[in-house]
C-alpha cells in the first residue's frame, strides 16, 4: 500500500499485520483504509442496499470510506490537504467471472472533502453494484485492540 503524504510510505502488508504506536499516529486510519481496499465488493453491495436511489461509484467510496471513520467525520478531512492512497494486491481482484488488476488508488481533499477514486477503481466498484454475482466470504478484520483493552479495564475497575 502506498500512503502518499509527503513524504510517501510503503507498507509491505503480510497475512497478519500490527500496527504499533503512540495515539493519533494514524494506526487506526491505515487498518480501515486496508479494510476498505480489502472488502471493497461487500461494502459497496452494503452502501447499494441501504440506499434507495443508484449512487454513483464515486459517491460509493466516498460513503465507505465516510461510514469508516464514524458518522460524523468525513474520511477527507483527515487529508493533509491532499493525499493520495494506492493499494497494490499481487493477486489482483476478481469478481463474478471478470478480473482487475491489482492496483486501485484514490485521493482525497480536504478542503471540499471531495474522495476521487481513479478509473479502475471506479470500474470495479461499477460492476460490483451492476452485478448480482455473490460476494465472497470476508476476510479482512480490524481490530481497534486499544480500545477492546481499556474497555476491558473500565469494566474490571468497575466490579
Amino acid at each position: 500500500m502506498r500512503w502518499g503524504l509527503s513524504p510517501r510510505r510503503d507498507l509491505d502488508i503480510k497475512p497478519l499485520t500490527v500496527f504499533v504506536g503512540r495515539q493519533g499516529t494514524g494506526k487506526s486510519l491505515v487498518s480501515q483504509v486496508l479494510y476498505f481496499f480489502e472488502e471493497l465488493p461487500y461494502l459497496a453491495n452494503f452502501v447499494r442496499a441501504s440506499s434507495r436511489d443508484e449512487i454513483p461509484p464515486q459517491e460509493v467510496v466516498r460513503r465507505i470510506l465516510d461510514q469508516l471513520r464514524s458518522s460524523d467525520r468525513s474520511f477527507a478531512a483527515f487529508a493533509c490537504p491532499r493525499v493520495t492512497i494506492e493499494w497494490t494486491r499481487s493477486l489482483g481482484y476478481r469478481f463474478g467471472d471478470t478480473r482487475f488488476p491489482g492496483t486501485f488508488r484514490f485521493s482525497a481533499y480536504s478542503v471540499n472533502r471531495v474522495v476521487n477514486p481513479n478509473p479502475a477503481l471506479r470500474d470495479f466498484v461499477t460492476t460490483v453494484l451492476g452485478s448480482r454475482a455473490s460476494v465472497e466470504f470476508r476476510r479482512a478484520v480490524f481490530f481497534p485492540t486499544e480500545r477492546l483493552v481499556i474497555s476491558q479495564l473500565r469494566s474490571a475497575i468497575a466490579e
